[in-house]
């Protein structure tokens, strides 16, 4: 979730940095509906989508096709409400896609100043806390093991890994990353970000 939480292995130390409560969302959540756009969060082990009950029709025939796709399974997974039903008291982030993604962005961040935004393509975005990212989960980690950013190899491929990438030493974007991680990053890989979860033995 951005980096929202650090687990070290190490010495068994988990640092978690600040999440969203219920009442946070539910503001969010209704200032996006202003913007029509599809809301969506993490929770009971996947995601929920508010004001598209419509989708659960869709949902239904993608349940019947046989394609073995990373976004496919998580539709099949999701759930689709009308209205907006919160059942954690906290949420790590708040996802948004939509059209109007830009002027929702200024009009949050114009009164609310302690959230920030990472852009997921160009037509989605998700909202988290202002000290939450990757490059905070990164410096922390350096001040602990008392190492330089700059001595930092980080892999990305999207807009959660822009400071990361354009901060840390060796900034690496995948081949099929978007324009603006490959634009910050020091290195584009030759190799491509793979959607689908493999399985060693």
């Amino acid at each position: 979730s951005n980096g929202l939480e650090i687990h070290d292995f190490s010495d068994g130390e988990m640092k978690s940095f600040t999440r969203l409560s219920k009442d946070e969302v539910k503001g969010i959540v209704k200032e996006a509906k202003k913007h029509h756009l599809i809301c969506y969060v993490w929770q009971n082990g996947g995601y929920t989508m508010f004001g598209v009950s419509v989708m659960n029709i869709i949902k239904k025939i993608f349940s019947i096709i046989p394609l073995d796709s990373h976004y496919i399974k998580s539709l099949q997974k999701a759930k689709f409400e009308r209205d907006v039903v919160l059942n954690e008291a906290l949420y790590d982030k708040v996802c948004f896609a939509g059209i109007t993604i830009p002027n929702f962005k200024t009009s949050v961040l114009r009164h609310h100043p302690q959230y920030r935004f990472y852009d997921v393509g160009k037509l989605g975005t998700e909202l988290c806390k202002r000290d939450v990212g990757k490059l905070a989960a990164i410096r922390y980690i350096c001040r602990k093991k008392g190492v330089s950013i700059s001595s930092v190899m980080a892999f990305g491929d999207n807009g959660n890994d822009v400071e990361l990438l354009a901060s840390c030493g060796y900034g690496v974007a995948m081949k099929n990353g978007s324009a603006q991680a490959k634009k910050v990053a020091k290195y584009i890989s030759d190799y491509r970000l793979l959607t689908k979860a493999y399985t060693f033995s």
